[in-house]
């Protein structure tokens, strides 16, 4: 800010003031902003990522839950999401999740043809491959696992 004089007014007391701010104050405020979004954006993407998992463990223990009931039924774990004669009743087989950033899918080990146990596993798809967490899987056992991460961190 700098403060001027002006001459030969009616008044030679007159005092003018430039206001603004100078080509290194723009240049300091954009350096900061910079820094602060360097920053910020990865541990957004983090946080997205994060949000994103809950669709995974929610569709893997609802699939559980189907599979529980499934077998109180009939004696037997279904084989299938959906499609077929012994499914768990979804849509599609592997299922999708509802947002689409997860594949849902089952295995079964077999004994005399029948389905005597069960892994669901939620493969990631899409923006959400890029996450530290992209496979989750739960057992008939409860067990759960994933495939990169930790169990604490992922589930």
């Amino acid at each position: 800010m700098s403060i001027k004089k002006q001459k030969g007014s009616f008044q030679n007391n007159a005092i003018q003031v430039n206001s603004g701010f100078t080509f290194i104050e723009l240049i300091v405020v954009m350096l900061i902003i910079g820094i602060l979004a360097a920053i910020a954006y990865p541990s957004y993407q983090n946080s997205i990522q994060k949000s994103r998992r809950v669709e995974a463990k929610s569709t893997l223990m609802e699939a559980a839950a189907r599979q529980e009931k499934f077998y109180s039924q009939h004696f037997e774990y279904a084989n299938t999401m959906g499609g077929g004669k012994q499914n768990l009743g979804y849509a599609s087989n592997p299922l999708t999740t509802g947002n689409g950033f997860y594949s849902v899918a089952i295995a079964v080990s077999l004994d005399a043809g029948k389905a005597i146990s069960y892994t669901l596993t939620a493969t990631a798809l899409g923006a959400q491959i890029a996450d530290s967490c992209d496979q989750f899987s739960i057992t008939n056992t409860g067990e759960k696992t994933v495939v990169e991460g930790s169990n604490t961190e992922c589930w």
